[in-house]
């Protein structure tokens, strides 16, 4: 204000800077445990627990954000061997998942949903609509379900849409053909009733035609198989048994390439190299025109795990998958072998194995015992004494 004279006075508004440092948080570890915990890092992946179960990670948090940085020097020698000694081993796949990013896109069943919900709004908004909304009331029309044995209705046509339930345009529309149908059946030619459901019919008929283009691509996004090309539908199968596969407990091992930097020795000793995610990419760029082509990527997955690994918890694993493809070829050998045929002339390269013999009753010759062989984790062929 004028004529008044105002002072500030000079008050500190924060302590000593020194005086808010606080002691940073020390840890003395003996170098005799660093020593045992480094030696414990290079045990082998097949004694029991997992590698990263005997890593031990320790993080330390003071709760003050503005001590942040007078910690880090403290924690940043233990962070750096403890990411010195994960390096430093393999990963251990079999007990933890290989986390996969899949790109976001539209279900093509709700697309055309939303294109047959389109066409039911309207067919409502036709004169005399309001007769086919619902179910019938058989207090006030008795006799109707004596005579029309399968009703239907636009109420439920809609929920059969929001339920995904149609996957082709002949079934909507032979939904709305049976609606047109009952009242032909019910009402007789000409009455009102049959003339309104005659022009739902008609409207429903013309709208799907107006978006056939766009149909016919949903219906093959759908349901692959519906291509006119055999290699789609045949590519379509495949990868719904390797998803099948991928789907097996404890699998993550083989849901990608082993990496080179955590498993040196790998491609040393491995020539052919091969996982799910391989064969899935192969499918999408339609390798396999073969179902026995098809099926050697999964032997030779298990061949692999056996010459690098032996017996053990990943050969049985590779085994399982094996198997699992086997059965998906079989359960699905009826539309492969009549699309490869298709592609090859006539000519189907796979027949699925039949099923071994049981091993009980007669005939049955139990193994002698003798010596047999097993692969170290060094890759060298040990010779195993007789038990």
């Amino acid at each position: 204000m004028e004529g008044m004279k105002m002072k500030l006075l000079n008050i500190p508004l924060k302590k000593n800077k020194e005086a808010e440092v606080k002691t940073p948080l020390r840890l003395h570890i003996p170098r005799h445990i660093l020593e045992e915990q480094q030696a414990k890092s290079t045990t082998k992946p097949e004694e029991g627990l997992s590698l990263n179960e005997s890593l031990i990670s320790l993080d330390f948090d003071t709760g003050d954000d503005s001590d942040a940085g007078s910690t880090s020097t403290t924690t940043s020698n233990l962070t750096a061997v403890s990411k010195k000694k994960r390096k430093s081993v393999q990963e251990d796949l079999y007990s933890h998942p290989v986390k996969t990013v899949h790109r976001r896109r539209i279900d093509p069943k709700v697309s055309m949903g939303t294109i047959l919900t389109e066409i039911v709004n309207e067919m409502k908004t036709l004169q005399g609509a309001e007769n086919f909304i619902k179910a019938v009331n058989p207090k006030i029309v008795p006799d109707y379900h004596t005579i029309i044995k399968k009703e239907i209705h636009l109420t439920m046509i809609r929920d059969r849409i929001n339920a995904n339930g149609y996957e082709l345009r002949k079934e909507f529309l032979e939904d709305v053909r049976l609606m047109y149908d009952n009242a032909r059946l019910y009402n007789g030619e000409h009455s009102i009733i049959t003339d309104a459901a005659k022009r739902m019919f008609e409207l429903a008929t013309k709208r799907v035609a107006e978006h056939d283009d766009e149909l016919m691509k949903l219906e093959k996004a759908i349901n692959p198989l519906l291509d006119e090309n055999d290699l789609v539908g045949f590519s379509f199968i495949l990868n719904k048994i390797v998803q099948d596969c991928r789907n097996i407990p404890k699998s993550y091992a083989f849901h990608q390439p082993v990496d080179g930097k955590k498993v040196p020795r790998y491609y040393e000793v491995i020539k052919q190299p091969i996982d799910l995610l391989t064969i899935e990419n192969n499918i999408k760029n339609h390798k396999y025109k073969k179902m026995e082509t098809f099926r050697e990527e999964f032997q030779l997955l298990y061949d692999n795990c056996m010459l690098f690994n032996g017996s053990g918890l990943y050969s049985n694993k590779a085994k399982e998958i094996l198997n699992m493809a086997d059965a998906k070829l079989k359960n699905h050998y009826a539309e492969l072998s009549e699309l490869e045929a298709n592609m090859n002339g006539g000519i189907v390269s796979y027949v699925p194995a039949a099923e071994e013999p049981s091993t009980e009753g007669e005939g049955f010759q139990p193994p002698q015992p003798g010596p047999s062989t097993a692969r170290s984790l060094s890759g060298q062929v040990l010779l195993l004494p007789d038990r």
